[in-house]
């Protein structure tokens, strides 16, 4: 499946989609985690850029997070996103799977710095790499 397949290439975390059955239904909703002090939490759905979830705060973010990762639309972004406690960077790392109506399967590696620091409330010192599967339907 598509969590072996991103294993292969670096330590992975991941969270049950809205449609996601078998193996993947034990997938947590929402999974925080920490990398040498940058508060990750991954959720599927926030939101979107117009309109983050209206609960994004009291059901998503109730940890401290620097960087927010959800997937629900399939589509890629990076930006910041205000919430009542400072700037966050809310990534959407696009789809690795077939199912959907992205065209390009593809997954968003993160790296963090071992010495990661923040530039007044956003994290510096990550890397993005969009790592492409190929064509939606294609082996």
């Amino acid at each position: 499946g598509v969590i072996e397949q991103l294993k292969t290439i670096a330590p992975t975390y991941a969270v049950r989609g809205n449609i996601d059955g078998g193996d993947l239904y034990s997938l947590d909703k929402i999974l925080y985690q920490s990398f040498d002090g940058v508060r990750v939490t991954v959720t599927h759905n926030a939101g979107d850029l117009i309109r983050p979830a209206w609960d994004i705060e009291s059901r998503i973010l109730t940890q401290p997070t620097d960087i927010l990762i959800s997937g629900h639309y399939h589509a890629y972004w990076c930006a910041p996103l205000q919430t009542s406690t400072g700037r966050i960077l809310w990534l959407s790392p696009g789809a690795a799977g077939n199912s959907g109506h992205h065209q390009q399967r593809m997954a968003l590696r993160l790296t963090i710095a071992d010495k990661a620091r923040r530039t007044g409330d956003i994290v510096k010192d990550i890397q993005l790499e969009t790592v492409k599967f190929g064509v939606r339907g294609e082996a």
